[in-house]
């Protein structure tokens, strides 16, 4: 009852598994000093502070919240360092979304340090763009855990009634690449294109 604010994030690795975090936040409205004075331009900034559940563990949280809007354009970004006092762990924290007239974004992503030293790190981005020519979403994962690195990438294009799709996969320095295209039942077919850091 404490903090104005929660916001609850759902973290899915690849083999299913998920992570939520709940995060509970009171915001304090910093001072605009920018002489810009664009009508159409609007930017707010506010100092975050509170705390973070994930299972049994408590983080404290500090951070800041920034929102911009100008001509239909729209970005909120949320940064913020949390740390668990019981058992020394840190994590970096962010969440970014934002929003053209035929562009969409969002990303996501935080990393947790016992120490200095990295435990576990995870990103995901996912971005759509549609025009006349016709639509394109792209779709970024990474993780870090017990010292590999996986990063996963899906590229889809619609022209007309085509969709054509580019997957990567990467451990270590070792590709994937396979290419996808959708069957008249909704299906998908999937077709491996070699190794290599290039298409």
């Amino acid at each position: 009852a404490q903090y104005a604010v929660k916001q609850t994030v759902t973290a899915t690795s690849p083999d299913g598994s998920s992570e939520t975090y709940a995060i509970y936040y009171n915001e304090t409205l910093q001072p605009n000093y920018d002489d810009d004075d664009d009508p159409d331009e609007q930017e707010e900034n506010y100092r975050i502070e509170g705390v973070m559940v994930n299972g049994e563990n408590v983080f404290d949280i500090r951070g800041f919240r920034e929102v911009e809007s100008e001509r239909g354009e729209s970005e909120e970004s949320l940064e913020f360092t949390a740390e668990n006092r019981e058992n020394g762990l840190r994590m970096k924290f962010g969440l970014e979304n934002e929003s053209e007239k035929d562009e969409s974004g969002m990303e996501f992503g935080y990393e947790i340090y016992d120490g200095r030293s990295l435990v576990r790190a995870f990103e995901i981005e996912f971005e759509r763009e549609s025009g006349w020519m016709g639509e394109e979403t792209e779709f970024e994962l990474f993780t870090h855990e017990n010292g590999v690195s996986r990063e996963y990438e899906i590229e889809s294009e619609v022209r007309g009634d085509k969709e054509y799709i580019r997957i990567t996969r990467r451990e270590g320095r070792t590709y994937e690449r396979y290419r996808a295209t959708r069957n008249a039942d909704g299906s998908y077919s999937y077709e491996y294109a070699g190794t290599g850091d290039k298409w």
